[in-house]
């Protein structure tokens, strides 16, 4: 966390230098999440396991939309000819989606079956951003518009999977895994926010750089953080 507090406090100098006045918020921020690249699939299958716990998505790195949920606290400051420079440090949750086809159970002997199902599995990530950020603010009488970009610094805490599916039958099984992959993103990402008074709107959008299957190995291994964004502002 320490790459962290030393960004803050360089935005906070440079701010303080360069300013016409601060402005301090909270943004309650969600949107939608998904994988790009040649690993990420609509569809997967469910392998079961005989020990307990130990069922897997096949391959749990969906391009179908997750829910994004996070909160920020931000700092602007804001010149006299309307530059904008801005820093914010939040936590979010990545929800991506895949559906669940096929059930594969286990095989005591090497035979290969499977069974139809229907059902989905979410991968959930959960990080610690930084944004920081330059842009200008446009003046629109009682409103005004701010575009920004910048590049986010994410720090992942942790990873698993939350899978579920049912057979023909009707019979459910489920799956529960870690999926920590990578420590760090990062994710060029632009930004709109739409202002009155200590209220705002925004939408934003983020391509992460980073290969969440990295240290996989057998295939093509290669897919990529996407998140659309949508949130509101408050100000103090």
């Amino acid at each position: 966390m320490r790459i962290y507090t030393q960004l803050f406090l360089v935005f906070l100098f440079t701010f303080k230098a360069a300013s016409q006045h601060t402005e301090f918020g909270i943004s309650l921020n969600s949107g939608l999440f998904s994988f790009r690249g040649p690993s990420a699939e609509k569809v997967t299958s469910l392998n079961l396991s005989d020990i307990n716990d130990d069922s897997y998505t096949n391959n749990p790195y969906g391009s179908k939309n997750g829910l994004v949920y996070g909160l920020s606290l931000r700092l602007q400051q804001i010149t006299k000819g309307k530059l904008i420079y801005n820093i914010e440090l939040g936590y979010e949750n990545l929800r991506s989606k895949i559906l669940i086809n096929q059930i594969f159970p286990y095989q005591d002997f090497g035979t290969i079956r499977s069974y139809k199902a229907t059902g989905k599995t979410i991968l959930s990530h959960h990080f610690i951003n930084a944004y920081p950020s330059i842009g200008f603010r446009i003046k629109l009488k009682k409103y005004s518009m701010d575009l920004i970009a910048g590049t986010e610094l994410a720090y992942c805490l942790f990873a698993y999977e939350k899978g579920s599916a049912k057979n023909e039958l009707g019979v459910r099984y489920t799956s529960s895994k870690n999926r920590s992959t990578i420590r760090f993103d990062f994710r060029p990402r632009i930004q709109a926010t739409f202002n009155y008074k200590e209220y705002g709107i925004y939408t934003a959008y983020s391509n992460g750089l980073m290969n969440y299957k990295s240290g996989y190995v057998g295939g093509i291994n290669e897919c990529y953080s996407r998140i659309i964004r949508f949130g509101l502002n408050y100000k103090f």
